[in-house]
């Protein structure tokens, strides 16, 4: 499993396809445009068996850092929850490999230690939000994705 996501980098302009999915319930990240949602849209754990769609990854300038886009929208933070939308500016975040989980956190560039987690089962809107990484061993499932490399 490579470390770095752009080690399999498919383009010319340092970006590469993914679909991710949650350690936690091995499925699918997407987005919800249901019920007619308006953007943002939140960045959620989808249902089982619902496809996910593809991540665009695109390397940053520093180690780890990357902008992730679907959809043709910039995955950004709003309120300590994932979103996508686009409104021209370019939120990056630091994916790292755990090599001891076989997966990777993604956190916020902004400073903090804010990374993606998905919520418990208890919940029945199941957005991906922004919580403090849990820097235990083994790190828990909730903060942790798996990158699938698309049309490798």
């Amino acid at each position: 499993m490579p470390h770095r996501l752009t080690d399999h980098s498919l383009r010319s302009d340092g970006s590469s396809e993914y679909r991710i999915t949650s350690v936690q319930y091995a499925e699918y990240v997407g987005y919800s445009e249901a019920n007619g949602v308006l953007p943002p849209y939140p960045i959620v754990v989808l249902r089982p068996g619902d496809q996910g769609p593809i991540f665009t990854v695109t390397a940053e300038d520093g180690d780890e850092t990357y902008s992730l886009k679907v959809n043709g929208n910039t995955v950004q933070d709003l309120d300590d929850r994932v979103t996508s939308f686009e409104d021209g500016f370019n939120r990056q975040w630091i994916i790292l490999y755990r090599g001891d989980e076989r997966a990777y956190t993604v956190q916020e560039r902004a400073g903090n230690s804010l990374a993606w987690t998905v919520p418990g089962p208890d919940l029945n809107h199941m957005q991906v939000l922004l919580e403090p990484l849990r820097e235990c061993t083994p790190l828990v499932p909730a903060q942790l994705f798996n990158f699938e490399l698309v049309n490798p």
